[in-house]
């Protein structure tokens, strides 16, 4: 079975709980050029982007929101 999904594999098909790192952190969604994607906090004001929520192929060529980008609010 292929399960096309933007949601972690550990949430789809575990209880529900992610690995410790990503429970540590904490993330926040927003939308930077009308995409969603997921943040964590980068210092005083900035963001990181670490997941692209989007279904659209063409969002992940966007370079402005691929993850690791510093995205200053």
């Amino acid at each position: 079975m292929i399960l096309y999904t933007i949601y972690d594999h550990n949430v789809v098909m575990g209880n529900g709980q992610t690995d410790n790192l990503e429970n540590s952190l904490d993330y926040s969604e927003m939308k930077i050029d009308g995409v969603q994607v997921q943040v964590s906090r980068f210092g005083n004001s900035d963001y990181q982007v670490q997941r692209i929520l989007s279904t659209n192929p063409y969002d992940y060529l966007n370079p402005r929101i691929q993850p690791g980008t510093i995205i200053q609010k």
